[in-house]
């Protein structure tokens, strides 16, 4: 599946204004079918390739004096293929449940803002021996896993603007079935320009490293079929890397009728460099819609 380093299965590092409730919906489209061995295209002998669909829906609460609540939970529509066949699934990935901070300062049109987020993906049971999907370390590990970001959004005179993000994926222990997926960490940065208070276009460079995952040997469920995922090998050294990707994307603010306040996203995440542990389906672009709906409730 797509490694998804922004939006979807890797929750937000940003926080709400208090009093704003916060929902939204983010769907992600994405194929494999090359196949790397470190950095090097090597031939793909079972012809495997991948298609996938993830939806996620987010829902944010903001607190008090800069304190906000975000749930995210994404859903996985998966296709997968090889020379002996195509298996289809589909799973919920773990939940994303995150407590963060915001402090904003500025003033004359320019704005500063710092973020800081921590919480936990919690796990359920969509990943597992007897579920639809194996364990996923970008998924559903089937574990709890802390997780801990920050994000420093800056918006200069003139409407040009940009931020800076980190966000850290722990996976402590194995899941039930005897694998653990390897730690991962989401960073990046890029800019923006408001064009207007409608349209803003925007353009990111986002990196991910994410370690090898491991088995326990002595557990006769270790070692889940990559054949599923596309992202997993039954040889745990055949996964984790480096990517590095080039977002570029459009959002567009409805200020008028029913609709005032939501706000429709376009992005497409390119993969400019890969560098993967052992053989593995490398990551091919992929294209995603968000819609998101801000209002006040107290």
């Amino acid at each position: 599946m797509p490694n998804l380093p922004v939006g979807g299965t890797s929750g937000s590092v940003g926080s709400v204004l208090a009093g704003k409730l916060d929902v939204g919906l983010d769907v992600t489209h994405g194929r494999r079918s090359i196949m790397l061995k470190g950095s090097n295209e090597v031939a793909n002998e079972d012809g495997e390739r991948t298609s996938a669909q993830v939806w996620s829906l987010s829902a944010g609460l903001g607190l008090w004096r800069g304190l906000s609540v975000r749930l995210a939970l994404p859903l996985l529509d998966l296709s997968a293929t090889t020379d002996s066949g195509t298996t289809d699934a589909v799973a919920l990935g773990d939940l994303s449940a995150q407590l963060g901070y915001r402090f904003t300062l500025g003033g004359d049109g320019r704005m500063f803002a710092f973020s800081l987020t921590s919480g936990a993906y919690l796990p359920t049971g969509g990943a597992g021996a007897d579920a639809a999907l194996p364990s996923n370390p970008n998924f559903a590990s089937g574990t709890v896993n802390p997780m801990v970001g920050g994000h420093i959004g800056m918006q200069l005179a003139g409407g040009l603007g940009g931020q800076i993000l980190a966000l850290a994926r722990i996976v402590p222990q194995a899941s039930d079935e005897g694998y653990r997926a390897g730690n991962s960490v989401v960073f990046g940065g890029g800019a923006h320009y408001v064009i207007s208070e409608n349209v803003v276009p925007s353009l990111d460079l986002i990196g991910l490293l994410r370690g090898a995952d491991s088995t326990n040997d002595d557990d006769p469920h270790a070692g889940h079929s990559g054949a599923m995922t596309g992202a997993m090998d039954s040889n745990p050294e055949g996964s984790g890397g480096r990517w590095l990707f080039v977002v570029p994307g459009l959002s567009y603010r409805f200020t008028a009728g029913s609709i005032d306040g939501m706000t429709i996203g376009l992005r497409v995440q390119v993969p400019v460099y890969q560098d993967l542990n052992g053989t593995q389906l490398a990551e091919g672009i992929s294209a995603g819609v968000s819609l998101r709906h801000a209002f006040s409730v107290f």
